[in-house]
């Protein structure tokens, strides 16, 4: 607290064992518990925790407790997301190998279906495809991500954005402390402007509130990105866009955002800053 530091976010991601041993976690679950205490105890007032469903052999009853449980420690903020299989990463390779199976998608949906069943009546709001919170308690940097606004990036492999730039400090301590003022960078992005309107339109549909008609409409009306229109024309017509005012993801479009949000999305390469990469000499 006095350092600054108001809103803490944990990584529970299961309290289930074998969930985590799957996941290669390897912290105790009961070490959620002992941490949400601390930090109660030293006076912070907003937590949120972070939970994972879709994990091989996770059952429905296991994710059910997982809710619960994390309900029960009573964080102003839940985050509930669906596992992912990043390239290269040991879960990736495992599945690629035949070790584990991915979870069957009627089961996964069931389980999404399902938190925010679950997460509504116990009076978290769903603000995000992802993420729920208690009235005023909504995550205002993520909320700053997800509208595409522009952040600076502090310490070691964090990542930052200015005007459709974005860019990634270097990741090894040893070599971000050498340096004085401004740390060496890597992974430079820069998007064209149809390429940044993809990109709003890829963050904003996450939010359950959508995207205001005049943003779409300057989104629309930057160069090469007018086709983006008759995607958003199509989507409508299907019941996974709607205008109620914002743009926005219908129910249903929820369960189908992945495809929804990749057909705005811009596909084309991306350029790279050669200016920014060349002060790293």
């Amino acid at each position: 607290i006095a350092g600054g530091v108001n809103r803490v976010s944990i990584g529970a991601q299961s309290f289930d064992e074998q969930c985590l041993k799957t996941l290669e976690r390897w912290h105790n679950p009961e070490s959620v518990v002992r941490s949400v205490q601390i930090l109660r105890d030293a006076g912070i007032e907003n937590l949120s925790l972070d939970l994972i469903f879709g994990i091989p052999n996770q059952s429905i009853k296991v994710f059910r407790e997982d809710l619960l449980r994390a309900i029960n420690l009573g964080p102003e903020h839940i985050s509930s997301y669906s596992l992912t299989y990043e390239p290269n990463t040991p879960l990736t390779v495992k599945q690629q190998r035949g070790k584990i199976q991915k979870m069957d998608e009627d089961l996964e949906l069931q389980m999404f279906e399902e938190t925010m069943e679950i997460l509504a009546s116990n009076g978290y709001e769903q603000y995000e495809i992802s993420n729920y919170a208690k009235p005023e308690r909504q995550c205002k940097h993520n909320l700053l991500y997800w509208n595409n606004g522009n952040w600076w990036p502090l310490g070691p492999a964090a990542s930052g954005h200015l005007a459709g730039r974005r860019w990634r400090n270097v990741p090894r301590l040893s070599l971000y402390n050498k340096h004085v003022g401004l740390p060496p960078i890597e992974d430079v992005e820069l998007f064209s402007s149809c390429g940044q309107a993809g990109e709003t339109f890829m963050l904003g549909l996450r939010l359950r509130e959508g995207i205001p008609k005049n943003r779409v409409d300057r989104l629309l009306s930057v160069k090469d990105g007018g086709w983006r229109a008759e995607i958003i024309k199509k989507h409508v017509q299907d019941g996974l866009l709607a205008w109620s005012p914002n743009l926005h993801l219908t129910m249903r479009g929820i369960m189908l955002a992945d495809t929804v949000i990749g057909e705005l999305l811009m596909d084309a390469p991306l350029m790279v800053d050669t200016s920014i990469q060349e002060r790293n000499g």
